[in-house]
């Protein structure tokens, strides 16, 4: 896989562990609408390249809907 795409899905995970809350998952979340909806729209994309890279299919399942990639 390249390193640049392996940066890009550890830096957008990063993202969302700043705001996770495991001791009360519910409660975690983006500041607000623009940021949420900002960081689903990197993972879709970051689904594509996966997509790109690998021959199989790559599902991404989110809150805001799921989308399918590849094979």
């Amino acid at each position: 896989m390249p390193a640049d795409l392996v940066a890009a899905i550890n830096a957008w995970d990063d993202e969302f562990q700043t705001v996770y809350d495991p001791d009360d998952p519910m409660d975690s979340g983006f500041p607000d609408e623009a940021t949420t909806a900002a960081w689903h729209e990197r993972g879709g994309r970051l689904a594509e390249r996966l997509a790109a890279v690998f021959p199989v299919r790559v599902e991404f399942h989110t809150a805001r809907g799921d989308r399918v990639f590849g094979g």
